[in-house]
């Protein structure tokens, strides 16, 4: 995908169900903390990647290496 924020989306559904597997199996506790942390995580990346949408004026999906302006 192109999209970043579509990447980070699909990372997140897939920690969720590393997480639901840690809950099931190994320790519930370690789901938890998990879940925390992944959160901290791609909160920063999202805003990460918003401001550098806005510094730079439009989306960056649409971006390409081929581009020059």
């Amino acid at each position: 995908s192109k999209d970043v924020k579509g990447v980070l989306a699909y990372s997140t559904a897939a920690s969720l169900g590393f997480a639901l597997f840690l809950f099931l199996t190994v320790n519930p506790h370690l789901a938890i903390l998990l879940m925390v942390a992944h959160g901290f995580v791609k909160a920063s990346l999202f805003m990460a990647f918003g401001e550098a949408e806005m510094r730079v004026g439009r989306s960056l999906a649409r971006l390409t290496l081929a581009e020059k302006e």
